[in-house]
C-alpha cells in the first residue's frame, strides 16, 4: 500500500507482504539451495539488492554475504555514519531531492527510511567541499560575531545544514581558503611599525561595522587596496597588515558624496525592474539598505558597491534567457531539469521577477547554451550603465569614474 506525504512515497509493509517474502525465502532452506532452485535463488538475490528497500541484516541467515554486500538500499543510520552528518541532515538531504529515499511504515507504526548507497559517494564529495563556521573563524582568523554578522556577505552561498534557522551553517571550503590565502607571497613580520596597522587591530580598536569591513575584504581582492606584509601570529585576514594613512583615507572617501548611493525607485531604474522587484531584494538582504533617517517615509539608500556585489553574485531570469535565446519561462524550465532554482527570500511574498545566484553550474549552463548573437543582453548592460549616470548627472555630482563602479554583472 503506497502514501504520498511531504513529497516522498510512503509504504505499508502489511503481513500478507511479509509471509510471501517469508514464502520466497524458505526456498533456501536445506538442499533446495542447489540444482534446479539455483536459477531461481540467483535471480532473487539480485532482485533483493537491486530492488529491496526494507531492512536487511546478518539476522537473515538465508541471504549469502555477498547480497548484503551489494544491496542498493540501506538504513538512513548506516548512511549517515557513513557521511559523517546526523540524521536531521540526511532526511534534509533526501528531502530536497540530493539523494533518493524511501521511508515505509510497518503494521505497527514504525518509520523506517532507506536511501540509495551508490549516491552516497557523490554526496560525499559534495559535503566535503563545506566546512563549518567554527573551521572558517579558524582559518580566517575572525570571531563568531564578527563571522557571523558578515558571513552570508563575504560568501553569499553559504547556508544552513537544513532549512531550519537554528541549525549550524555549512560554507564552501574553497571560497573561505581562496581568502585565506591572500597576501601569502607578501613579507612577513612579528610587530607592525608606526605607521602600520593590522586588520586584527582594525576589528578590535577601530570598531568598524560589517559593511565596512566587507568593503575593506572586496577592495583587497580587487586588487584596488594594496596590502604592505602580513603579521605573524594571526591568522587568515587577521594577519593583513595595511599602511595606516592609506586605510583612513580610504575610510574617509568611502560613503562620502551622493555619487557613492542611490535610493530603492533608482535601483529599481539602474537594474532595470519594477520597485516591488528592488524592495524584494532589499528586505530579504540580497542587496544591502540603509535608512535614511528616523521618521517614517523618509525612505533607503543603497551603496554603489552593495549594487556591484550583487550583480558579481546574481544574475536576473530574463538576462539568461537573452543569452540562450529563449523565453524566461523555458530558460526557468531548462535550469530545474539541472536543479538549478531562483532564490527565495525569507519573506511570504515571493519576488516577482527570477533572480539565480551565479555558480559553477550556472556558468556551464551558460557556456552550453549561449548563442552567438549577445545583442539584447550588451543592451542590458548599457542601460543600467546610462541609467546610472543620468540618476547622478540630475542630482549635480559629477558621472564617477567607469573604473570605479561597474554595473557590468561578472
Amino acid at each position: 500500500m503506497w502514501h504520498t506525504r511531504g513529497g516522498q512515497n510512503w509504504t505499508l509493509i502489511t503481513p500478507e507482504t511479509w509471509s510471501l517474502l517469508h514464502a520466497v525465502l524458505h526456498l533456501y532452506k536445506g538442499n533446495l539451495r542447489g540444482g534446479i532452485y539455483s536459477p531461481v535463488r540467483e535471480a532473487f538475490e539480485q532482485w533483493v539488492a537491486h530492488n529491496w528497500k526494507g531492512a536487511l541484516a546478518k539476522r537473515n541467515r538465508r541471504l549469502t554475504d555477498s547480497v548484503l554486500e551489494n544491496v542498493q538500499w540501506i538504513p538512513c543510520k548506516a548512511a549517515a555514519d557513513r557521511l559523517g552528518i546526523s540524521m536531521a541532515r540526511l532526511r534534509y538531504l533526501v528531502r530536497s531531492e540530493q539523494l533518493d529515499g524511501q521511508e515505509t511504515i510497518s503494521a505497527k507504526g514504525r518509520h523506517f527510511l532507506m536511501v540509495r548507497k551508490d549516491q552516497l559517494a557523490r554526496v560525499e564529495e559534495e559535503l566535503a567541499g563545506e566546512i563549518t563556521m567554527a573551521k572558517a573563524m579558524e582559518i580566517l582568523g575572525l570571531g563568531k560575531v564578527r563571522l557571523r554578522r558578515i558571513l552570508k556577505l563575504l560568501f553569499p552561498s553559504a547556508g544552513r545544514v537544513n532549512d531550519q534557522p537554528h541549525l549550524p551553517w555549512c560554507i564552501s571550503s574553497t571560497e573561505v581558503y581562496q581568502l585565506a590565502e591572500l597576501g601569502e607571497e607578501l613579507p612577513r613580520i612579528y610587530c607592525v611599525d608606526d605607521d602600520e596597522i593590522s586588520l586584527a587591530d582594525v576589528l578590535h580598536y577601530w570598531q568598524w561595522n560589517a559593511d565596512e569591513v566587507v568593503s575593506l575584504v572586496e577592495e583587497v581582492k580587487a586588487g584596488t587596496l594594496a596590502l604592505s606584509r602580513t603579521l605573524i601570529g594571526k591568522a587568515g585576514i587577521s594577519r593583513w597588515v595595511f599602511k595606516r594613512k592609506d586605510l583612513i583615507q580610504w575610510r574617509a572617501a568611502m560613503q562620502t558624496g551622493r555619487v557613492n548611493w542611490i535610493t530603492i525607485p533608482e535601483l529599481a531604474e539602474v537594474l532595470g525592474v519594477k520597485q516591488q522587484v528592488a524592495y524584494w531584494l532589499t528586505q530579504n538582504d540580497y542587496i544591502r539598505s540603509q535608512k535614511m533617517g528616523t521618521r517614517k517615509h523618509h525612505g533607503s539608500r543603497v551603496r554603489k558597491i552593495d549594487v556591484d556585489r550583487f550583480l558579481r553574485q546574481h544574475i536576473f531570469g530574463t538576462e539568461i534567457a537573452d543569452r540562450i535565446g529563449r523565453s524566461p519561462r523555458k530558460a526557468m524550465l531548462m535550469l530545474q531539469a539541472v536543479s538549478i532554482y531562483p532564490l527565495r527570500g525569507t519573506s511570504i511574498e515571493a519576488c516577482r521577477q527570477l533572480v539565480y545566484t551565479r555558480c559553477e553550474a550556472l556558468d556551464r549552463f551558460l557556456t552550453k547554451y549561449s548563442v552567438g548573437d549577445l545583442t539584447k543582453w550588451h543592451d542590458t548592460v548599457k542601460r543600467r550603465k546610462k541609467a546610472w549616470e543620468r540618476i547622478i548627472y540630475e542630482n549635480g555630482t559629477p558621472v564617477p569614474d567607469p573604473s570605479h563602479f561597474q554595473l557590468e554583472p561578472r
